[in-house]
Parts: structure tokens; C-alpha cells; sequence
């Protein structure tokens, strides 16, 4: 039996998934608009505008987010492992495959759909950054810059840049999940094997036993003496 998945139970996971891409993309561009703009000075750059904060945050958020995405990434070794052994315990994972509208949906990747999300990552990333940049000039004491921390000419192409490579990565990485689901699916099931109940270990003992059992007998004296030659 091959069930499917509802939308609004895949719907958390994959919000979950975009998150934590979301949050990889933010901090990797924070360190890259500063490295692309303070160059060998980047450490004295972080230091002089509240960045005190920012390696145990750093650590701890990659951490985060990369459970939602190891879980991803396990999930794909299992469907495709499913799919070459195709053994009865791991076709149990065919039963999430989504079916129907919504996993033909899923499944068709155009140029379209990897847009819009590559615009939905850049957006989260860019506001995650804004809202960062304010929040760390007001701690270190200086007046929040509001949308003119966005105004150096490299913070935005490198922030777009690194949420469209996330927003690719993240498209490829589902759509081949659902790929793997609906082949596993599609694929014949594995041929059923034939049991036969002989008794095991109990029967070879039985066998072994009657086996000696007739050894013994042809052992023993019939009492009469042997035949004597028709000649004699």
C-alpha cells in the first residue's frame, strides 16, 4: 500500500528546510560583505561595531540549521538505498511518496519556480542582514543606520548572489527527493519469498537420529548362523 503525504503536513519540513538555508545565507554573507569590504581588516571591523557576539552565534546557528538539513540529507540515502536494495523493511519508505497534484507539482522544476525562490531567499536574507546591522550598532552605541546599512556596493550583489545559489540548492535538493519517492513507488515490488516450515534444527537432529538408528540395527548379530555355499 502506497500512502501520500497531505500538503500541510509536508509544508512544516519544508519551511523548516528554508530556514535553515535562510539562516546558512545570512551568515555566510554577513561574513562575506565584510570580508569583501574591510579586506584584512575584517577582524578589527567586527570588533569596533558589535560583533563580540558573533563566532559562539555563528556556531550555534549553523548547528540549528543543520539538523533540518542532515534530516534531508539522511532521507535521501534511505529512499535511494530503498530503491537499489527495493527490501521489503525499506519499502516502508515509499509510503510517504507524494502523489497526485501536489507531488506532480513538487516534481516539475522550472526556471519559474527556481526564480521565485531564489527572490523569496535573497528577501529573507536581506532583511535577516538589515535588521542584524541595526540591532549591532545600537548595542555598540552608535545610532541605528536603518536601510542605509544596505548602501556600500557590495552588500546587496553578494547577499542576492548567496541566497540564489541557497535557493538552487534547496530546489535540487527536493525535487530529486520526490524523484526518488516516485521511482521508489514505481518500481515493481521485490519477489516474495517462499518459507518453508521444515522444522530446522529439529528436524536435521531427527534425520541424524534416524540415520544412526539404522547403522545401529545393521550392527547388531541376527543370532543365525551365516548361509552356507549351495557347493558345501
Amino acid at each position: 500500500m502506497v500512502l501520500s503525504l497531505r500538503p500541510s503536513a509536508v509544508a512544516p519540513f519544508r519551511r523548516a528546510r528554508f530556514l535553515a538555508l535562510a539562516t546558512i545565507g545570512l551568515i555566510v554573507g554577513h561574513t562575506a560583505v565584510y570580508l569583501a569590504t574591510f579586506g584584512p581588516s575584517y577582524h578589527e571591523a567586527m570588533a569596533a561595531t558589535g560583533h563580540g557576539y558573533w563566532l559562539t552565534f555563528a556556531l550555534l546557528a549553523l548547528v540549528a540549521a543543520g539538523v533540518p538539513l542532515a534530516a534531508m540529507l539522511i532521507g535521501l540515502g534511505r529512499l535511494w538505498l530503498a530503491l537499489h536494495g527495493r527490501g521489503a523493511t525499506n519499502r516502508r519508505v515509499a509510503g510517504r511518496a507524494p502523489s497526485g497534484v501536489h507531488g506532480q507539482a513538487v516534481e516539475r522544476v522550472s526556471a519559474a519556480a527556481v526564480l521565485r525562490s531564489a527572490v523569496r531567499m535573497a528577501a529573507v536574507i536581506v532583511v535577516g542582514y538589515t535588521l542584524q546591522e541595526n540591532l549591532e550598532q545600537a548595542l555598540a552605541g552608535q545610532a541605528p543606520a536603518g536601510l542605509w546599512v544596505l548602501d556600500p556596493p557590495l552588500v546587496l550583489p553578494v547577499l542576492v548572489s548567496i541566497g540564489a545559489l541557497l535557493a538552487v540548492a534547496g530546489t535540487w535538493l527536493r525535487w530529486r527527493e520526490v524523484t526518488l519517492r516516485r521511482r521508489l513507488s514505481a518500481s515493481p515490488p521485490p519477489p516474495a519469498r517462499v518459507i518453508t516450515h521444515d522444522g530446522g534444527v529439529l528436524a536435521r537432529w531427527r534425520d541424524l537420529g534416524a540415520a544412526g538408528h539404522s547403522l545401529w540395527l545393521g550392527a547388531l548379530p541376527s543370532g543365525r548362523a551365516p548361509p552356507v555355499g549351495a557347493a558345501a
